[in-house]
């Protein structure tokens, strides 16, 4: 397992594949781990900027359809709310639809 030292703040640190978060009020003990100071594991999310069409149907509520026609008709301007990938897919830039 791999098993890496918390940051220089000692509150966030990678144990295995799950971020770990030590309370304020918790230390390391000497030699051990994050694992071993009763650490609550806390989802992965990351946030991710480009997504496809598919994908972002399920988070937006729009339909694919709507959304090519957005694409299409030059609602949504290219570079800042789609992009194209080097796989010649349109990706929708989350980022950029937010603002």
């Amino acid at each position: 397992m791999r098993t890496d030292k918390t940051d220089r703040l000692g509150n966030v640190g990678f144990v295995g594949t799950s971020l770990t978060r030590i309370h304020e009020n918790q230390s390391i003990p000497s030699g051990g781990s994050a694992e071993t100071a009763h650490a609550q594991e806390l989802p992965m999310t990351v946030p991710i900027r480009y997504v496809t069409i598919q994908r972002f149907t399920e988070e937006s509520g729009y339909t694919e359809n709507a959304i090519r026609t957005k694409i299409r008709d030059g609602i949504w301007r290219y570079g800042r709310v789609w992009v194209k990938a080097p796989d010649g897919r349109n990706l929708i830039d989350v980022e950029g639809y937010n603002t």
